[in-house]
């Protein structure tokens, strides 16, 4: 039995035409009779028989077409599953993180727990700008992305879950504002953002919290977090920051803690991520509780 005479059996059974099934597979009427002809002797019984101008199907060839069917379906799923499973067998999971994450927080929530669930895989973590941890996921050179919820797109197919949450504070001069017990007094200070990006996406969350504690802050963007950074330790604004971001352990800064916390995300497009990336997730959210 040949892929070509299931081929020619199928194309009769769903015209029930020899002709037609010829012009179906592009093939002569003849060849298509003797190929049936040679799949019925091999089987031992025949598929179809005549009644007139009438092609009717027998009992054995719609067994035949049955059995055809269903194997091909489990042949199709086997496929499948073997696929995903080669896919899910990597050697590492790539993680990115905010490059102004401090790592000793981050890892110790992921790597930790994680490593003891799945010892065969190892996890790489890079940092990136915030702007570009989507890029890179979209891309397929990230399998995860972990950041603060704020900047969570919504993008078709990106799973978004929440692991946890960071406290957060402003970071400010101590020489420039002495100390800070409460946010409002710092409500005559620039508070500086850095990316046009984080700016957009981050300005909303920073005007509801000093709304809180009865103003609206000033708000100007730098072109790179460092620039900031040195302007904040020249005393010419402050910055929000949460407590995962290694600025605030900045020995010439103070840092200003708020009532406030930061929802932790994790975000992955399943269908393309190794299937070990929902196992990172669901390990990491299970250790933060």
């Amino acid at each position: 039995m040949t892929e070509a005479q299931i081929d020619c059996f199928l194309a009769v059974y769903r015209t029930r035409s020899f002709t037609k099934a010829a012009n179906t597979l592009y093939i002569s009427q003849p060849a298509i009779s003797q190929s049936i002809s040679k799949l019925e002797d091999e089987l031992g019984f025949k598929l179809f028989r005549r009644s007139g101008s009438s092609l009717l199907i027998t009992e054995g060839g719609r067994r035949f077409h049955t059995f055809i069917e269903n194997t091909r379906r489990e042949y199709e799923d086997m496929l499948t599953h073997m696929q995903k499973q080669e896919k899910s067998v990597v050697d590492a999971l790539r993680v990115g993180c905010p490059e102004t994450w401090d790592p000793r927080y981050f890892t110790g929530l992921v790597v930790e727990p994680f490593g003891s669930a799945r010892p065969d895989i190892r996890i790489d973590i890079s940092a990136h700008r915030l702007s570009e941890l989507i890029v890179e996921l979209q891309s397929g050179r990230l399998d995860v992305a972990v950041t603060h919820s704020f900047f969570t797109p919504a993008i078709y197919g990106l799973v978004t879950k929440r692991i946890c949450s960071t406290g957060c504070g402003v970071l400010y001069s101590r020489a420039r504002f002495g100390e800070v017990r409460d946010l409002s007094e710092l409500k005559d200070a620039c508070f500086l953002l850095f990316d046009d990006d984080i700016t957009r996406r981050f300005s909303g969350l920073l005007r509801n919290i000093c709304s809180k504690h009865g103003f609206r802050p000033e708000i100007r963007t730098m072109d790179r977090q460092a620039a900031a950074l040195f302007a904040t330790a020249g005393g010419e604004g402050v910055m929000l920051f949460s407590d995962w971001d290694s600025a605030v352990h900045n020995s010439s800064l103070s840092y200003l803690h708020l009532g406030e916390t930061l929802p932790v995300v994790m975000m992955y497009f399943p269908e393309s991520a190794p299937a070990a990336a929902s196992d990172l997730v669901r390990e990491s959210i299970r250790s933060a509780h």
